[in-house]
């Protein structure tokens, strides 16, 4: 039970963004922002989201090499801030 909106885990719907389907090895993975629907206020998770390769080479940006080779994600830093819903 999560205490919060009294909700268990299976009742709480969270999303957030996801790879498109060109990345060879990270299509569909979800990443930060998450927004996360409780019955009366909205849960944002945001966190600094790396995107890895072989050997731990790391992208910093969009490219090719990124979209072909990328095979990680690491989500570090997460803030938790509480939203009413109006």
């Amino acid at each position: 039970m999560l205490t919060a909106g009294a909700q268990d885990a299976d009742e709480v719907t969270c999303t957030g963004d996801q790879f498109p389907g060109q990345w060879n090895n990270l299509a569909g993975t979800t990443v930060a922002p998450y927004t996360c629907d409780f019955t009366d206020k909205w849960l944002l998770i945001d966190a600094s989201v790396v995107v890895t390769g072989p050997n731990g080479k790391t992208y910093d940006s969009i490219t090719p090499a990124a979209i072909e080779n990328a095979d990680a994600v690491i989500q570090r830093t997460p803030i938790w801030v509480w939203r009413a819903k109006k």
